[in-house]
């Protein structure tokens, strides 16, 4: 039965593949992503470098002049071509159209989230589980190609230990952040040397005639390598064996390495972890490493599935087969027809093109150009492509006539450049269902995954009402289309605590547990023994490993750095986080000993007025931002580069007489002002009052730019603000009084003149700097009906800058790409948002112009193309089906936050909140009503149809808001 079923599923998989190469663009995803291995018509190979999904400056005009490489448009992709045999080429880099190449393989790690490029085997996604890549490769300084080798079979040249590897070290796991090596290397005449310090950085391979630049450029060193460098490098090594021999100043010299010695590691500690051993103290190691240390039998290195993630152009080791040497002595064969073959030479047969060379011992070069060497580039892998410097062409033409000696012996240790791949992956599905052996090729990778995405293994809490604190569950499948999961609930952590099946969850009413979050490949550090006893405690068990999955029962199965494999309770692990380098100190990156890895992001939050200094210390606390922020939420303070002169209410009492004075009247004028009638004419689409069981539900549909009531003033002024103000503690001292006062007494005027409907600005007589906004949510969005509450304060030097804003959130997690949880407001007018032109803040913008971007800008029909990079999704069928769902999720967000507004309204806007939901909650309950119900009325924004998941969530909220309305006629409990 088990190889019947076998054969079906071999089968139709050979039937769908066969229909895919007939299949339109609409019966599968299109697209190609970074990374992506193709060929052209030639059938030579590249590898994507940019796509429109990834090109940042795709669209940005302003930033394209000085790119040396076209930018990348629609239907078009920037491929680096790929040549065998080291060779440069100044078309290396191009952009070409997407119908000129076809894709040959995919690079894929265990962790991605996928699904079928054929649409006909359905919407849901997976996530990888493993991956299996064979690879064909070239041996270095030969024409030799070796076919189908497993990348298990091919080590690094680096073993493994580079920048942002996890190593464990006793029970101490740190990250590597930087490294030191000597290269002991042996010229023509027999003499050897080491070379070390930054002097490596001035040698390079001879035989490969890439430029460093280059995206297939390997700056790893390696036994039987042939380098050259300046004189000055061999000057300054340390000779230990013959004579140092006489070295032109002006010159190159060439030798080949013979050794690579790691000398020091510096090392990041992060955590101590369980190993059952009472030998470790509770201070970490030095963060140094010595050799000695790290070739020390405590001494690990953790893989990260670095064999998965092997790539076209990479070098490694292998270590050659009798089958290899007998396919490489045929192949000399062939070439040399008229050479009589030495038998004795055939078990160590050595290769050389370089007969006709008839430099010295000592091969000395004369130096050509200033340009022609470099440091050697960092590491990082295809993300940005820098600019290329053409080589010299006669250098060009010298470094073709050497090769390394290759010997083919089995046993023989060679280094091989990887020239293609292979990939099939084993991907766990959301239904629960696994596929095995399925070519990258016919899997389309997920970028985006919004917030109620879920997968089997996932770890989950509850968000109903009334939900026990302890409760926390694992999804154990999962419906894509119906947004619904089955789930098994667990009551506490012990091994007899309470479990049970929950089937059609809504993915609405569950979240990512905040610390139970393992993926496959996840580094993993142990925190206890797994019975939690004093038994075991002299038993010794690895500290660290990688998650290799979740099991349906809540545990984690781990495969630990001494290749055991169990399965381990949750709470007895913690994920540890190794691939952010931003946060290194920027002293270590300079050390001059030291090549560190670590990209600089330019984060678009960051405000422009910020110095260097406070950059770079935010830059290094950015992983505690979100503990921080949760931490002092309730302060009510806040602090701004924009605001040195922040401090509290007893800083005011030094301004000087006349200056108080001056803001006393000030104030008074400012209060006389306010006073005027500032009420706004009302709606002319004010709606009836009716009452919820006869309201006419068709008129709410056929109308779709009818707004609800919103028969508030506009402006207004209040004698004292409330210390509920988000910066209520944050006094500030005006850089020019004047300046700042006209400033404010010109927005006033403004805002009470042309403030626009639906937008309601409070001032406070007490404080110029402050006002309270509050902004309904815009018809025909999925935020219609809803409420948006808003604290701003004017800085000091305003309106040179942007005001501060904060957004209180009434629900759990983000009901839109651009408002924050924690009260961060992401727009361009505030600086925290990229923008050009008229979208950044100038001394001419105005707070209304601020609140009607806001409204219109960030309150919109389809928020999900708000996400940074992601309009380019717009108009395809990803984009359409992204949308959608997340206006599913921006509908269910907006209603919570009616429901705990309808409870808690906020104090300064107390009167216009109750009145607004006393009048309108009827018409917002029979609207949502009517979604249920029938199709037929569908919104103006993208929501149909319905998931599941989404009908049961919204309907218990409908409940709990009926409920709150027939108790009581009013809103306020």
């Amino acid at each position: 039965l088990s190889n019947k079923k076998k054969f079906l599923e071999n089968l139709i998989n050979q039937l769908l593949n066969y229909k895919m190469i007939s299949l339109s663009d609409k019966e599968k995803w299109s697209g190609l992503f970074e990374e992506d291995v193709i060929q052209n018509k030639e059938k030579k190979l590249g590898v994507v470098l940019k796509t429109v999904k990834n090109d940042e400056d795709s669209d940005d005009s302003e930033n394209s002049s000085d790119d040396e490489h076209e930018k990348v448009k629609e239907g078009k992709v920037m491929v680096a071509w790929y040549n065998p045999h080291s060779k440069w080429s100044d078309d290396e880099i191009k952009v070409v159209d997407e119908n000129s190449i076809e894709l040959v393989d995919r690079s894929l790690l265990p962790g991605d989230a996928v699904r079928w490029v054929l649409k006909a085997r359905g919407s849901q996604k997976g996530l990888v589980k493993s991956v299996d890549v064979k690879v064909d490769v070239v041996i270095v300084g030969t024409n030799h190609i070796l076919k189908d080798i497993p990348v298990a079979l091919l080590p690094p040249l680096d073993e493994n230990i580079s920048c942002g590897t996890p190593i464990i070290k006793g029970s101490w796991l740190g990250i590597i952040r930087g490294q030191s090596i000597d290269l002991t290397v042996r010229l023509k005449n027999g003499s050897k040397c080491v070379i070390s310090g930054e002097s490596i950085n001035e040698l390079h391979d001879v035989t490969d005639q890439r430029d460093e630049d280059s995206t297939f450029y390997n700056n790893y060193f390696y036994p039987g390598q042939q380098i050259q460098g300046i004189a000055r490098v061999f000057k300054e090594a340390k000779w230990i064996l013959g004579t140092k021999p006489a070295i032109k100043n002006q010159g190159k010299v060439k030798a080949v390495v013979e050794q690579v010695d790691l000398t020091k590691l510096m090392i990041d500690w992060q955590l101590l972890g369980y190993s059952g051993s009472q030998q470790d103290t509770n201070l970490p190691y030095n963060q140094h490493l010595t050799k000695e240390e790290v070739m020390s039998k405590d001494f690990s290195v953790l893989k990260n599935y670095r064999d998965n993630n092997i790539q076209i152009g990479d070098k490694a080791y292998y270590i050659l087969t009798q089958a290899d040497v007998d396919q490489c002595l045929s192949e000399i064969s062939k070439v040399t027809k008229k050479d009589k073959v030495n038998e004795k030479g055939a078990s160590k047969t050595v290769i050389s093109d370089d007969d006709d060379d008839s430099d010295s011992d000592i091969e000395v070069e004369p130096v050509i150009g200033t340009n022609s060497l470099s440091s050697a580039p960092n590491s990082s892998r295809r993300g940005v492509v820098r600019p290329r410097r053409r080589r010299n062409v006669v250098l060009q033409k010298r470094k073709k006539r050497y090769h390394p000696l290759v010997s083919f012996v089995a046993g023989e240790k060679i280094c091989v450049e990887i020239c293609k791949t292979k990939t099939k992956a084993a991907v766990l599905w959301q239904d629960g269902s696994f596929s095995e052996n399925i070519p990258s090729t016919e899997l389309y990778p997920v970028m985006n995954l919004d917030d109620s995405e879920f997968f089997p293994g996932d770890f989950v809490v509850d968000k109903r009402a009334n939900s026990l604190p302890e409760k926390f569950g694992v999804v154990q499948m999962a419906d894509n289309t119906a947004r619904v999961c089955t789930v098994l609930w667990f009551y506490g952590h012990g091994l007899n605590d309470k479990q049970e099946i929950e089937n059609d969850v809504s993915v609405y009413d569950i979240a990512d547990h905040r610390d139970y979050t393992f993926r496959a490949g996840d580094v993993v550090l142990r925190l206890a023994s797994e019975d939690n006893s004093n038994e075991n405690e002299n038993v010794i068990v690895s500290p660290a490993g990688q998650v290799i999955q979740v099991n349906n029962d809540g545990t984690v199965k781990v495969r630990w750095i001494d290749d055991s494999i169990s399965s381990v309770k949750s709470t007895n692990l913690i994920v540890v986080d190794h691939e952010d380098d931003d946060n290194w100190d920027n002293e270590v990156e300079n050390n001059s000993v030291y090549s560190l890895d670590g990209d600089e992001e330019e984060w678009e939050t960051a405000s422009d007025a910020s110095d260097a200094t406070f950059e770079t210390v935010y830059d290094n606390i950015n992983p505690l931002e979100d503990i921080i922020m949760r931490s002092l939420a309730s302060l009510n303070t806040t602090s701004s580069s924009n605001n040195p002169h922040v401090g509290s209410v007893d800083s005011v009492i030094g301004l000087n007489q006349r200056t108080a004075d001056y803001l006393n009247k000030l104030s008074q004028q400012f209060a006389r002002e306010s006073s005027v009638d500032s009420t706004t004419t009302e709606n002319s689409t004010k709606c009836v009052s009716e009452d919820v069981q006869t309201l006419d539900a068709e008129s709410v549909f056929l109308q779709n730019n009818q707004t609800f009531n919103q028969t508030i003033n506009g402006f207004s002024s209040v004698e004292c603000v409330p210390s509920c103000h988000h910066f209520f503690n944050n006094v500030l001292v005006p850089t020019n009084t004047r300046t700042f006062n006209a400033a404010v007494l010109k927005e006033v005027k403004m805002i009470k003149a042309h403030l626009p409907s639906g937008i309601v600005v409070k001032s406070f007589d007490d404080r110029m700097d402050l006002f309270s906004v509050l902004i309904y949510g815009p018809s025909g969005t999925p935020y219609e009906g809803g409420i948006f509450y808003f604290d701003m304060q004017l800085p000091e030097n305003y309106p040179n800058v942007p005001p501060l804003v904060h957004y209180h959130s009434y629900c759990t997690e983000r009901l839109n790409p651009n408002l924050y949880e924690e009260g961060k407001v992401c727009v361009s007018l505030l600086g925290t948002w990229s923008g050009k032109g008229s979208e950044t803040w100038t001394s001419k913008s105005s707070l209304r112009q601020l609140l009607l971007s806001i409204q219109g800008l960030i309150l919109c029909e389809e928020p999900y193309y708000n996400e940074a990079g992601y309009e380019k999704q717009r108009g395809t069928d990803e984009g359409k089906e992204n949308s959608r769902m997340y206006n599913e999720m921006a509908v269910i967000k907006n209603m919570q936050s009616i429901l705990r507004l309808t409870a808690r309204p906020p104090e300064i806007f107390l009167n216009e909140v109750t009145s607004y939901f006393q009048e309108n909650l009827p018409r917002i309950i029979k609207k949502c009503e009517n979604w249920l119900n029938s199709s037929d009325f569908p919104p103006a924004f993208p929501l149909f149809p319905l998931s599941k998941g989404f009908c049961a969530t919204l309907s218990r909220i409908l409940e709990q808001l009926r409920e709150n309305y027939s108790n009581s006629k009013t809103v306020v409990n």
